[in-house]
C-alpha cells in the first residue's frame, strides 16, 4: 500500500542498522522494506540532526510525529479558484430546461481559456450538486 507509514519498531531497526554503517541496499533486505522507503526515512533521520540515544529515548508517538506526519503546504491554485467561483452559477443554470454540463463548460472556457477540461469540470459540478 503506498504511503503507508512504517511501524515504529521497524523504523527503529532501520535507524539502528543505518547508524551501524549498513548500506541502504542490504539494510532494505534486512528490514524487508523497499530501498526507496528506507532511503526516505534515512533522509528524514539525517535532516533531524539527532543522536541515536535521543532517537531511542523517544516514544512511538513522538517518532510518528517526526517521521510520518507530513504537512504539505497548499499553494493557491488560480485555476481551481476560478472553477470554484464559476461552479455555483453553473449549478444554478443547470436547473433550466435544455441546459447541459457541456454548454456550461463552453461558457466557462470562454471566460477562462486556460481552465479545466470537460471531465474535471463535470467532476466539480457533480460534487456541488450532490452535496
Amino acid at each position: 500500500m503506498p504511503n503507508k507509514p512504517l511501524r515504529m519498531n521497524k523504523l527503529r531497526t532501520i535507524i539502528r542498522l543505518y547508524t551501524s554503517r549498513v548500506g541502504l541496499r542490504p539494510l532494505s533486505e534486512m528490514a524487508h522494506t523497499s530501498r526507496n522507503t528506507v532511503k526516505k526515512y534515512v533522509t528524514i533521520w539525517n535532516s533531524l540532526n539527532m543522536s541515536y540515544e535521543e532517537f531511542m529515548a523517544k516514544s512511538d508517538a513522538e517518532l510518528y510525529e517526526l517521521f510520518c506526519v507530513v504537512e504539505t503546504p497548499t499553494a493557491p491554485n488560480p485555476r481551481r479558484e476560478a472553477l470554484e467561483a464559476f461552479i455555483p452559477s453553473a449549478s444554478k443554470e443547470m436547473g433550466k430546461k435544455g441546459m447541459t454540463s457541456h454548454k456550461q463548460w463552453e461558457r466557462y472556457m470562454l471566460q477562462h481559456p486556460d481552465g479545466y477540461g470537460l471531465t474535471q469540470f463535470r467532476v466539480a459540478l457533480r460534487a456541488i450538486t450532490s452535496a
